[in-house]
């Protein structure tokens, strides 16, 4: 037996068509395949789960829709190259096949034995640079999630009177969600969590975009109505029509009890104090929406022990397959239970307790940041 001979799997139910098929390649390349049948999906597939195969053949008139059979052998042969058989010159079930994870197709009323060979090492070529440009863009997303995790705080900030601590739990390599601590100058703290429209690389690219434009902006020490308005600007007039961003700007002072705050779109916040729960709701629409949007300034008053709870809607929507949500009564159920907790502590196990209510859920799920500031004025 030839060292490098393809071991091929044909999934055909028809026995003349099976037997034309294994006579071409018999004839046009003896000593490169050896070929095994499968009579029916429900055989390959369970051929395919038992034993090594270097290709997969697979007739697509077995069943009255085509792409019945393809689904039913195909779900665990993403690194098998797949050669699709169809009845005719059927261009559309051609396309779908090969949409959904075939390599190349054949109408076998056309088929001689040099098409048939030709077909099959072109599988095996495209299959083979698929995996490699998979390999590929794996490694570049890695290098970007490293990157994207750069942007992260590398420690908690030191604010007199207040603990502060943050989390950030992407949903997959790279994700639009972001916090960052920033110094505003005459002893005051600038709090932001955003969350970026778009997931993978367009909603990474945004996040990064935003960040750099609001860390740019605080430093010059405007206001967080004049930062936002700005960011607003910069966002709408360079990305795309439909990508927005909301954010959610605090700034937090040892000189006072009072939080003041810019929040474009965002999530509300939670104040959560002894007598209850105060919010903070949006003062403007999302960044990038409105070229002309205006940001108010609000002041919220804070007593030593509340805890103000910064979110992404990745928490608060996190949800079950019965779409139960986590909601702001998961938040509360959760900063009521680890009351004691440090700041950073909290921050963490919020993101992880919404993570785990939505588990088994096969959306899942978004993007989870969170921020907590421990006030002790």
């Amino acid at each position: 037996m030839a060292v490098n001979r393809v071991r091929l799997l044909l999934v055909a139910s028809d026995p003349l068509e099976v037997r034309r098929l294994q006579q071409m390649l018999a004839t046009a390349s003896p000593e490169d395949f050896d070929v095994r049948v499968a009579w029916s999906a429900t055989e390959g597939a369970l051929e395919l789960s038992s034993e090594r195969y270097d290709l997969l053949l697979l007739d697509l008139s077995m069943a009255a829709d085509g792409l019945e059979s393809f689904w039913s052998v195909c779900p665990g042969t993403s690194d098998l190259p797949i050669v699709a058989l169809t009845s005719g010159d059927d261009h559309v079930l051609a396309r779908q096949a090969i949409q959904r994870g075939a390599h190349e197709y054949l109408p076998t009323p056309e088929v001689t034995p040099q098409l048939l060979v030709r077909a099959v090492r072109y599988a095996q070529d495209r299959y083979r640079w698929l995996k490699d440009r998979s390999r590929r863009l794996d490694h570049e997303l890695e290098m970007a999630a490293l990157i994207q995790e750069r942007f992260l705080p590398s420690a908690p900030p030191i604010l007199a009177g207040h603990e502060i601590g943050g989390h950030l739990q992407a949903s997959g390599q790279l994700g639009g969600d972001f916090y960052d601590y920033l110094d505003v100058g005459d002893g005051r703290l600038g709090v932001v969590l955003g969350d970026a429209s778009g997931k993978g690389i367009p909603g990474a690219l945004l996040m990064a975009k935003a960040q750099a434009i609001v860390r740019g902006e605080a430093a010059s020490r405007r206001t967080a109505a004049e930062i936002a308005s700005r960011v607003n600007a910069s966002i709408h007039r360079g990305s795309a029509q439909a990508q927005f961003v909301t954010l959610l700007y605090v700034v937090l002072s040892t000189n006072g009890r009072e939080i003041r705050y810019v929040n474009a779109g965002h999530p509300r916040a939670l104040l959560i104090h002894s007598e209850g729960v105060s919010h903070l709701p949006a003062t403007g629409p999302p960044l990038g929406v409105f070229a002309d949007a205006k940001y108010a300034e609000e002041t919220v008053p804070a007593t030593p022990g509340d805890i103000l709870v910064l979110y992404s809607d990745g928490v608060t929507e996190a949800h079950t397959a019965e779409v139960n949500f986590f909601n702001e009564a998961g938040i509360l159920a959760v900063v009521d239970r680890d009351r004691d907790r440090s700041a950073p502590e909290m921050a963490r196990e919020l993101c992880e307790a919404a993570a785990r209510f939505e588990r088994g859920n096969p959306d899942g799920g978004d993007d989870k940041a969170v921020v907590v500031v421990r006030v002790g004025l």
